[in-house]
């Protein structure tokens, strides 16, 4: 059983962000937080699934909205809309550090990432992009496309081809 809502995790420019957060129902004490970054439909109801199934292994998930709001229904809108999402590559990166930051506001342990398609590229330059100092992060990518500062990922994050859900810190 689980406890899903719609929540409001950043702000940018201004508007609000809402994600989908889920979290086993009786879970006791603090939980390990999971960003899972949407496929370049947008946060449709396959993400907001996906969120669910990770949440029921025992994480507190966010489903961030990197469109925020707009949810395609043909390959034509979805690469429109995710053309012009990236035409501000700062803004989804302000919106990812708010998820993450509320993910830890909300009690969260350690932070991972993970997404598919537009959502795995992201979750590599999101492990680039945040961490804590001590170097351990994880994320999982699922067909995305490489950032392209890849060669620090590579050198700097070993852990790059492990697929494991053990979250670590990011």
């Amino acid at each position: 059983k689980l406890v899903v809502q719609e929540v409001e995790y950043a702000t940018l420019g201004g508007r609000k962000v809402r994600g989908h957060l889920a979290r086993p129902l009786e879970a006791s004490g603090p939980l390990p937080g999971l960003i899972v970054i949407q496929e370049w439909w947008g946060l449709n109801d396959n993400v907001r699934a996906m969120a669910e199934r990770f949440a029921g292994e025992g994480y507190l998930v966010l489903a961030v909205d990197l469109y925020e709001g707009t949810v395609a229904t043909t390959s034509d809108a979805a690469l429109a809309t995710m053309q012009a999402a990236m035409k501000d590559p700062a803004r989804l990166v302000d919106n990812l550090r708010q998820a993450h930051a509320w993910l830890k506001g909300a009690g969260a342990t350690k932070v991972g990432v993970v997404g598919w398609c537009f959502g795995g590229g992201w979750s590599l330059a999101t492990a680039l992009e945040l961490g804590d100092g001590t170097g351990r992060r994880l994320r999982v990518s699922l067909l995305g496309a490489l950032p392209a500062n890849v060669h620090e990922l590579l050198t700097s994050v070993a852990s790059v081809a492990a697929l494991s859900l053990e979250v670590a810190t990011l």
